[in-house]
């Protein structure tokens, strides 16, 4: 039986399209792997000059500070596990959670932290608020008896009582400060979703000051794909 056979201009158009397709998407994969390889090695040189400094000027800390991070690195299989066997890991109790919980809310609006958040956040400071609450936050589950072995357990058990159970349960996690002020939520992207349209803060403007091109209008409808790196900036 005769059957129809494409055209030689269709075959070529067909190849054109799908030759430009896999070449924007090849150009994309460069783009993200070069990102990657850059925020690596800027975080590379970031951590070596502030290890150099603190030790420096404070040998002995940043020994132990080096070796305290080491048996906080916390494994994807360590965080795998009902609440109760992961309460059972770090070494703690509902009760002694529910306790540290309240020392760490008293403790954070205290004069002393506070110092020492002001202090962190200083220009030319190597450290932020977020070293100042882990430092805050390890010293009180020590207090509280958790081992050095069950350290990076407990604290993700700590930081994350407020997801892990009810307010029923642990409500000092769904009362302090920062939970009472926490204004993230859980989104509702999914793959395929459209882009939303968030304005974007340009780092050469004024602080505060958003600019005026949002997100949705760097990723247009039936554009080539689009991978985001997100991160902080502070």
């Amino acid at each position: 039986p005769h059957r129809h056979r494409p055209s030689a201009c269709t075959l070529k158009g067909t190849a054109r399209t799908s030759a430009s397709e896999a070449a924007q998407q090849e150009d994309l994969i460069q783009k993200i792997v070069a990102l990657r390889k850059e925020l690596a090695q800027h975080e590379r040189k970031r951590t070596a000059s502030a290890a150099s400094a603190d030790a420096l000027s404070r040998p002995c800390q940043a020994q132990r500070r080096s070796a305290r991070a080491c048996s906080e690195v916390c494994r994807d299989d360590e965080m795998v596990g009902s609440p109760e066997n992961l309460l059972h890991r770090a070494g703690l109790t509902i009760e002694t959670l529910r306790c540290v919980l309240a020392k760490e809310t008293a403790a954070r609006t205290s004069s002393t932290v506070q110092a020492n958040y002001a202090e962190a956040e200083c220009d030319g400071s190597m450290t932020d608020w977020i070293a100042v609450t882990g430092e805050l936050q390890r010293n009180l589950l020590a207090e509280a008896g958790v081992p050095d072995e069950s350290m990076a357990v407990a604290l993700y058990v700590f930081r994350s009582a407020a997801y892990l159970f009810s307010r029923e349960r642990v409500p000092e996690a769904h009362d302090s400060i920062h939970a009472r002020f926490n204004r993230s939520r859980q989104g509702d992207l999914t793959v395929s979703s459209r882009v939303p349209s968030v304005r974007l803060f340009p780092l050469e403007a004024d602080r505060g000051a958003a600019g005026s091109m949002t997100l949705a209008d760097l990723c247009p409808l039936g554009g080539p794909p689009v991978a985001i790196v997100a991160g902080s900036y502070t």
